[in-house]
């Protein structure tokens, strides 16, 4: 009867074993969120390429049409992940709230890898920005893009530009009718303006080169609390999007066709768009953070610098 019931425990505490095993095995669910745009491919390609899968991670994605939406779901909950969160907002929440966002990289724009481009029309007489005096530019919609073009112009010496605020997709069109006499842009703008014959760069990294030469864009951030209480999440999700970086850098013609799905974009213009510089928190210079969020204090873009360097780490 023991002999029994020994092997009846031994039985169970096998099934049990291997329930154990397939449970731990299982992915874990993530909801990660990205904004679509040219310079977020290699998170699109870490969620693509099946690095969070490698990290025993089952990403749930979604594609959010502005950074507020996405960091709204991220502070709510809805998801744990996001890039690009900008900077600016990640000071201005921790500046009230902190310990509310956790970093696992960050975005960066320089001459070499350049956010922002300055567009003409095709056939402007416009050679030089100081030429743009008195002109109109097309810009993206909110305050953050004029203001740092507006202060890009005055360190140039010009005050005088007139500002139109409109969507994507409405930019090119606006440059190309004359309604605006040139463009800050972003990429696939920039490159489909020359790809297409309508318009020309009239110069990369607009901001960089004459404001700064490093802008720190934003954050790959997380729900800090939520990071807390799993922080083995955070280690896998940072191990991911590492091990993503990584293969992009060395193979970025690949990392960049993820933009051929989630942007729509033709894949002649993606193998002509800048590579991206994205950094991992652990590996990211915290004086480029303290020198973006300065002048951004300065300027009444954020209400005070605060100091983003103790979340630069490895988790």
């Amino acid at each position: 009867m023991k002999n029994k019931q020994i092997y009846f425990l031994l039985g169970f505490l096998v099934i049990l074993a291997g329930a154990a095993i397939i449970f731990v095995s299982q992915p874990k669910q993530l909801a990660v969120g990205f904004q679509a745009a040219a310079v977020n491919y290699p998170m699109m390609y870490a969620l693509d390429g099946g690095f969070f899968a490698k990290e025993g991670l089952k990403p749930e994605v979604r594609a959010f049409q502005t950074a507020n939406d996405a960091q709204d779901a991220l502070l709510g909950g809805s998801i744990f992940l996001d890039s690009v969160i900008p900077i600016q907002n990640i000071a201005t929440v921790e500046a009230e709230k902190p310990g509310s966002f956790g970093i696992i990289a960050l975005l960066l724009s320089d001459a070499e890898h350049p956010l922002d481009f300055l567009v003409v029309p095709k056939n402007s007489p416009i050679k030089d920005p100081k030429e743009l005096a008195g002109k109109t530019i097309v810009v993206f919609p909110g305050t953050y893009s004029e203001t740092v073009t507006k202060l890009t112009f005055a360190k140039l010496g010009i005050t005088n530009i007139n500002f139109l605020k409109l969507p994507p997709a409405e930019m090119s069109q606006a440059i190309q009718s004359g309604r605006a006499d040139a463009g800050l842009v972003f990429e696939p703008t920039a490159t489909l303006a020359e790809a297409d014959g309508w318009g020309t760069i009239l110069e990369r990294g607009f901001w960089e080169k004459h404001l700064l030469p490093v802008i720190v864009v934003g954050a790959y951030a997380y729900n800090e609390p939520a990071g807390q209480k799993n922080p083995d999440l955070v280690k896998r999700s940072y191990r991911a999007v590492e091990q993503a970086l990584i293969d992009a850098k060395a193979n970025p013609t690949k990392a960049k066709q993820s933009l051929v799905k989630h942007l729509k974009v033709r894949p002649d213009i993606v193998e002509r768009l800048p590579n991206a510089r994205v950094e991992m928190a652990g590996e990211t210079n915290a004086e480029f953070v303290r020198q973006t969020l300065a002048l951004y204090a300065e300027h009444g873009i954020i209400p005070r610098a605060i100091d983003l360097a103790p979340k630069l780490r490895r988790p």
